[in-house]
């Protein structure tokens, strides 16, 4: 179940009463919360799943050339703490891109943000952790009825070392209790800060459709960066969008 109203994904598992599990992004914070409350005890498996466990080329459409994407690969796996990565290693995105327009010769004057971009995710766990057989995986030391961890997300276009730091620094001094208070005060300036009246046979209808497209935005942008452009925003029920 989707709660919009504190931007939270709720999932109940299991017959009557079942085992609950809350994800939801921080408002304010590169931090993903997830709690787990279950009438008795349970082991839980945590697994960082690899997007892109292989390098490989791609050649997207409207692009001139090709460009090499880098594998993502395991931060660590022991000590009660997981993450994964991803790390721009020599990119040639821009320089291929400047050869395409015939641009070499700013080649070396202009900052090549994206040739050392990289971003680390760092979990952090409430209950005791041991690593199993598995690369990339922890399980609980012992059942528990409420678990919890963080996540904490960070990129930074001077290489691997500063994003690991970042995640870890966000993790470390995350604190739950008073993060969620603040995390539902955002939650509730941004549904309360303006209203629109609608009416007419189709009410219902267009009024779920706008929430869950002032959703949208309100999950894509946080300061200072800009919303990012996303068709999602312009079509409520297509399941194919067409820009023309």
């Amino acid at each position: 179940v989707l709660n919009t109203s504190t931007g939270s994904v709720i999932l109940e598992v299991g017959p009557s009463p079942p085992t609950r599990v809350e994800a939801y992004v921080d408002a304010l914070k590169d931090v993903l919360v997830v709690n787990i409350s279950s009438p008795t005890p349970i082991d839980v498996s945590v697994v960082a799943e690899l997007l892109r466990p292989k390098p490989f080329s791609r050649q997207p459409l409207y692009h001139c050339r090709p460009y090499n994407v880098s594998a993502d690969f395991y931060l660590n796996d022991s000590g009660g703490v997981i993450g994964w990565a991803h790390a721009n290693v020599r990119s040639d995105y821009t320089t291929s891109i400047l050869e395409a327009l015939n641009l070499e010769s700013l080649k070396g004057s202009i900052t090549d943000r994206i040739a050392n971009r990289s971003t680390a995710a760092t979990w952090r766990f409430g209950t005791s952790m041991i690593a199993t057989l598995s690369v990339g995986e922890l399980k609980t030391s012992e059942p528990s009825r409420d678990f919890s961890m963080v996540i904490g997300v960070a990129t930074s276009e001077q290489g691997l070392d500063p994003a690991v730091a970042e995640s870890k620094r966000l993790i470390a001094e995350y604190n739950s209790m008073t993060a969620i208070e603040k995390h539902m005060q955002w939650w509730a300036q941004f549904w309360n800060r303006s209203w629109i009246e609608i009416t007419g046979p189709r009410a219902g209808e267009v009024n779920s459709k706008s929430a869950l497209h002032r959703y949208l935005q309100g999950i894509q942008s946080r300061e200072p960066i800009p919303i990012k452009f996303n068709g999602m925003l312009f079509t409520a029920q297509r399941e194919e969008v067409d820009y023309n």
